[in-house]
């Protein structure tokens, strides 16, 4: 046989694979659809069982026009938006610099620092370590672990500053209506917006050692982080580190640059950690739901994870915590 008949028959058979990849892939993105579609009907049995009311499924990928939207920003360009659902796909995640102009970047800082120090009511409150399949188990605060202050907000509020909402829209008119074109994974999920905490990591050192924001199937989807740090320096700390998959196996750190967008999976594919900080650093962090898993580890979760086990996993956690600040002390 010819090597030229070789090179054929390779390029015949990898045509084949990679057609039989195609249609596998196919097949189990029509087999999720099918497993949501029971997870739903079943959802819908238990809750008219109960009586209980549960919003239906978002819809996402529509724009939409409301009312304020022409006070905003222009939106980055769609070239940039294709880029950041690339990189989403094949990295894990994005960063988008110059994401809403430093004008509103500054107003918002400028809202949360007068939030930050106040007497009266909300109040920041030291970042809490919430356990379990739900988030529901025991919380826990070590200030060694998780060292930021935190307000949770939502545009509803009394007390969100305009600066705020503006932003939040702005990420939804992201994630919610564009981002879902350039990203299967997206565009398959239905996702919802969770209440947004605001952060600050005094300068004292405060950090927030490795995690992930969704370990255990609790819902979360993806994570999109506004940074609000203008002339930050490296001396300054904070900058957050992630621990991908990579081929260099070297983590890599992002700075939290003023008006900076990062977007990563929320799931065990973006381990990360905050590293100390010795200036003031401020963040507004939003998580964007998948409808059905959340809905599943909310109304279901019980079920399939026993309560008394899974605090028990929570204490050693908080033991090997312990144990790991000790031995660096």
């Amino acid at each position: 046989m010819q090597v030229s008949q070789l090179q054929s028959q390779v390029q015949v058979l990898a045509l084949a694979k990679d057609q039989a990849q195609q249609e596998y892939k196919q097949a189990q993105r029509a087999l999720d659809r099918v497993a949501k579609d029971a997870d739903r009907a079943l959802l819908g049995l238990t809750t008219t069982a109960t009586g209980a009311a549960v919003a239906p499924a978002p819809v996402n990928g529509q724009t939409t026009r409301r009312t304020g939207d022409d006070l905003l920003p222009e939106l980055p360009h769609d070239a940039i938006l294709a880029l950041a659902g690339t990189q989403l796909a094949t990295q894990h995640y994005a960063v988008v610099d110059g994401f809403v102009g430093k004008e509103l970047s500054l107003r918002a800082l400028s809202d949360i620092v007068h939030l930050y120090p106040t007497d009266d009511q909300p109040v920041f409150r030291m970042g809490e370590l919430a356990g379990g399949h739900t988030g529901r188990n025991v919380r826990y605060q070590m200030e060694h672990v998780r060292g930021d202050y935190v307000l949770w907000v939502d545009e509803h509020d009394e007390y969100c500053p305009v600066s705020i909402k503006q932003m939040l829209r702005q990420i939804d008119r992201v994630v919610l209506e564009r981002l879902q074109r350039w990203n299967d994974e997206l565009s398959a999920s239905a996702l919802l917006r969770n209440k947004t905490m605001i952060t600050c990591y005094p300068g004292n050192g405060a950090r927030y050692t490795k995690h992930c924001d969704n370990p255990n199937q609790n819902g979360r989807k993806l994570t999109a982080i506004v940074y609000l740090n203008p002339e930050w320096e490296p001396t300054h700390g904070g900058e957050l580190r992630l621990h991908t998959d990579n081929t260099t196996n070297v983590p890599l750190c992002v700075a939290p640059l003023l008006d900076r967008l990062l977007l990563f999976f929320s799931d065990r594919r973006v381990p990360h950690e905050v590293l100390p900080c010795f200036t003031n650093r401020y963040a507004l962090t939003v998580w964007y739901l998948d409808y059905d898993e959340f809905m599943n580890a909310q109304v279901f979760g019980d079920m399939t994870h026993d309560a008394v086990e899974e605090e028990e996993r929570i204490q050693q956690e908080i033991k090997s915590f312990a144990a790991r600040a000790a031995s660096k002390a």
